[in-house]
């Protein structure tokens, strides 16, 4: 029986403080988990914990993938990003930055070999990959669209589906966020469970999605149109750090000051475009205004063939090179026969235009308020 929903029934209000012995263990951390803001103290004796997992394993597979699963982010501390903060631990750093690595291009089949075998946690970080390659905006088409059909076919598997949202929590993804939505109602209730907490963790509020989604899409208006609504018009920040990962925003832009360097940080345009207007125009016609410091080069090399992007890394033996596929590429200084300055923007244009009015103001309401 659902414990939460009996002392509710029961009258029972929190906070609470949770007893659990041996396997009871196991359902007192997951209560804790699921319910944290409503639990004050836990008293676990003889608790079954990691390590001990293989018994409501056997009796329970699903549901102990689950519990086990939750029972690690616990460890881990995963944080809800309602504003889009950086991960608060350097292993949250380390593990998003894999995540969110081009690189990952390169070994897509052995990610969606390792996921199908639903094999505890390697499995669920190869989904959690394949998360990230399948909603890349743009980029290699052969690893995004075999990433979203494994996924696709994957979710019509109850122990898959289970996999893969917690993977979701894991890379903070909310590209499928109406599918774990519609999750919070599956027949199976471990995936029920999962769906609900993955909705606490990811700040996704189903009512605001649905509303924030309704109205013209951005690329149906004529940009003058764009500008001249969107400097009142609000969405909210939460929205917002959401869309930064959805529309690949993060493959070529830094969030926070501890990232790895790579194209112009975020938390740094909205003080090079003070005025609302201005960052919504930088973002419609990238080509207008191109960020000082990160201007578009075509490099011919020696050995043949151009590359085009910007420069991530500039030193005396090589320079680093992302492309608009965001792939990096290091030129060593004695292959490179040419070095021009190109007027256009590594940036997509267009990149915004499945969003709504709404969406457009909570992406620029985040990048603002970055500079706070």
């Amino acid at each position: 029986a659902d414990l939460y929903e009996a002392l509710k029934t029961a009258g029972v209000e929190g906070p609470y403080v949770l007893v659990g012995h041996s396997l009871g263990g196991f359902f007192m951390r997951l209560f804790a988990t699921l319910h944290r803001e409503e639990v004050v103290g836990m008293v676990l004796v003889d608790p079954m914990i990691n390590g001990g997992h293989a018994p409501l394993m056997a009796l329970a597979p699903t549901y102990a993938r689950y519990v086990v699963a939750t029972e690690a982010g616990y460890e881990r501390r995963l944080r809800p990003i309602a504003e889009g903060h950086v991960p608060a631990t350097p292993a949250e750093q380390a593990r998003l930055s894999v995540l969110n690595s081009p690189k990952l291009n390169e070994v897509y089949p052995l990610l969606i070999e390792e996921a199908a075998k639903l094999n505890g946690d390697g499995s669920q970080l190869a989904d959690a990959a394949l998360l990230g390659i399948s909603a890349r905006k743009f980029g290699a088409t052969a690893p995004r669209t075999a990433a979203t059909a494994a996924l696709d076919a994957g979710w019509n598997n109850p122990a898959r589906r289970l996999q893969i949202i917690l993977a979701a929590v894991t890379a903070r993804d909310t590209s499928r966020a109406s599918q774990i939505i519609a999750a919070v109602n599956d027949s199976d209730a471990a995936i029920a469970r999962a769906a609900t907490y993955a909705l606490q963790q990811l700040a996704i509020d189903p009512a605001a999605l649905a509303a924030a989604a309704t109205g013209p899409k951005i690329g149906a208006m004529s940009n003058d149109a764009v500008l001249a609504a969107i400097v009142t018009a609000k969405g909210t920040v939460t929205r917002g750090a959401q869309l930064v990962k959805e529309l690949g925003c993060i493959s070529c832009h830094t969030v926070g000051a501890g990232e790895t360097p790579k194209g112009p940080p975020l938390n740094l345009v909205s003080g090079v475009f003070p005025q609302r207007r201005d960052l919504a125009e930088a973002i419609l016609l990238p080509n207008k205004s191109i960020s000082q410091g990160y201007p578009t080069v075509r490099i011919t090399r020696r050995t043949g063939g151009d590359i085009v992007g910007f420069v991530v890394k500039d030193s005396t033996d090589a320079i680093l090179l992302q492309d608009i596929t965001t792939e990096q590429t290091r030129i060593p200084v004695a292959n490179i026969a040419s070095r021009a300055s190109v007027d256009v923007s590594i940036m997509p244009p267009g990149l915004t235009g499945n969003l709504t009015l709404t969406e457009f103001a909570s992406l620029l309401d985040y990048i603002e308020s970055l500079a706070r």
